[in-house]
C-alpha cells in the first residue's frame, strides 16, 4: 500500500468565515508543513443563506411544497 502525504488543504465554505477556525488550521498547517488555503471572508458563501433566498422568491411567487416533503440532496431548485 503506497502511502499519501497530503502537502496541500483547503478550508473552504461558510465555516470558513470563522476567524477562530481560519487562525486553527492556519497554526495546524504551519506546524505540520501544509500549504493551506482560505479565501477571502467575502467569498466564504453559507449554502442555507443561498436556499432561504431561492425559498423566499418562491413562495412570494405563490410556489409551495408540502409538509409530507422529505429530503432529497439531489433535488433541484426549478
Amino acid at each position: 500500500v503506497e502511502k499519501i502525504r497530503i502537502q496541500e488543504v483547503a478550508l473552504t465554505g461558510g465555516v470558513s468565515a470563522n476567524s477562530g477556525l481560519r487562525r486553527a488550521a492556519n497554526q495546524y498547517c504551519r506546524e505540520k508543513g501544509l500549504n493551506l488555503y482560505v479565501p477571502k471572508p467575502a467569498y466564504c458563501m453559507d449554502n442555507a443563506a443561498m436556499i432561504a433566498t431561492a425559498a423566499h422568491y418562491k413562495l412570494a411567487s405563490g410556489i409551495t411544497s408540502p409538509l409530507t416533503l422529505t429530503a432529497d440532496p439531489a433535488a433541484t431548485l426549478a
